[in-house]
């Protein structure tokens, strides 16, 4: 069941990061007692994506939502391993492209910037070394930006994972690293020889 959650950390009357429904049942993804979100907010990991676009299906382990104008990426993520993932949604009609993501083992403090390929609808590494550097610099002006992790499904997720090592998690990532809710198309031709 989707409960409409409003984590979108707006100003009144101002565009939203995040909105719409999340997917796990009951999440409200703010409620986090002070002393662990002061915690999360010094050590835990963020996600910056670059270029993603408004409106479109977003989600880390648990739960997704749709994307606002503002929307940049996730901050306070615990440390360990978490499931990155997303959909295109059409601008007619709304309709939900396949899901696609990865898995990811955050470090303490960590910085990952991905950015959005309109082309391919594709996550990618393609972000400069200089420009990372520059964002680590700047995430505080970017804060405003960033949705903070649904701790309250934390939980439940960590219940579910806590026993993949990293040396799991490399031997059963697919060759591309993603994670996809439907099977690549591969043309006929690339299996016979001419």
């Amino acid at each position: 069941m989707s409960k409409t959650v409003s984590f979108d950390g707006s100003a009144p009357g101002g565009p939203p990061l995040i909105s719409g429904s999340s997917t796990a049942r009951g999440s409200r993804g703010l409620e986090m007692p002070p002393d662990v979100a002061r915690s999360l907010s010094e050590s835990g990991a963020t996600l910056l994506l670059l270029d993603f676009p408004v409106g479109a299906e977003f989600g880390i382990d648990l739960c997704s939502w749709n994307t606002g104008e503002r929307f940049k990426g996730v901050k306070m993520i615990p440390p360990g391993v978490h499931f990155v993932h997303w959909s295109s949604v059409s601008r007619v009609g709304g309709a939900v492209g396949p899901r696609t993501g990865f898995f990811k083992e955050f470090k303490r403090g960590e910085l990952v910037v991905r950015r959005f390929c309109p082309e391919t609808e594709d996550v990618v590494e393609d972000v400069p070394e200089q420009d990372v550097a520059r964002m680590r610099g700047d995430l505080r002006n970017l804060d405003r930006n960033l949705g903070p992790y649904p701790y309250d499904e934390w939980k439940r997720w960590v219940s579910l994972t806590d026993k993949i090592s990293s040396s799991t998690l490399s031997r059963l990532e697919p060759i591309n690293g993603k994670v996809q809710s439907v099977t690549e198309l591969v043309p006929e031709k690339h299996f016979t020889s001419r």
